[in-house]
């Protein structure tokens, strides 16, 4: 396959996912702030994914054709539908550049406090001192 049909089928690919992205929420844009990715699942039990971006839009099309944790649950579980009730909600805030880390760290501890189980693997922000996510997690009720 040659460079330039590669990323044309790539193009494509993503064309596809921004217009699945914008089904789900119309409202979604390219302005930079915090995504909220929740769904709940068979048992009742939620989960949340917080996430920064520059490019909200961008990252969320990342994000379905990716292989980071989080981008192998939403192809597992897909984006939430009338059929598909245990998919994936996508929700996001503005906010400037300078404060993603801040408000990222903020909603990742407001979601933990709301009894979300985190799929996140650190406390959020893009610097030094990143912290692991474990502090956030809720107890389990035995050992």
């Amino acid at each position: 396959m040659s460079m330039s049909s590669n990323f044309r089928q790539r193009y494509a690919i993503d064309k596809k996912n921004e217009q699945r992205l914008l089904r789900l929420n119309p409202d979604l844009t390219n302005e930079s702030g915090i995504y909220v990715l929740t769904r709940r699942d068979e048992q009742d039990i939620d989960y949340a994914y917080i996430g920064q971006a520059k490019h909200l839009l961008k990252r969320l099309v990342g994000h379905l054709s990716g292989y980071q944790h989080i981008d192998n649950s939403l192809k597992k579980y897909g984006l939430f539908s009338t059929d598909n009730p245990h998919g994936w909600k996508v929700g996001f805030l503005l906010y400037p550049e300078d404060e993603l880390d801040r408000w990222e760290q903020h909603w990742i501890k407001e979601y933990a406090k709301g009894g979300y189980q985190l799929r996140n693997k650190t406390a959020g922000g893009q610097g030094e001192g990143k912290v692991q996510i474990d502090e956030y997690r809720p107890a389990k009720g035995y050992r």
